[in-house]
């Protein structure tokens, strides 16, 4: 599973890093993820 291990790595690389960098993380994973859902509402044509 590439997205576990992926997301595992992620997750090690999170918690062994400095807050500064825990920030920046936290805002591009939630920037990647509002234009996912956004990728998504347009597909199925929701508001």
């Amino acid at each position: 599973n590439l997205a576990g291990i992926s997301s595992e790595y992620l997750i090690n690389k999170y918690y062994s890093s400095p807050s500064e960098v825990k920030l920046t993380l936290v805002r591009a994973v939630g920037c990647q993820l509002m234009s996912i859902a956004i990728a998504i509402a347009n597909v199925f044509g929701l508001p």
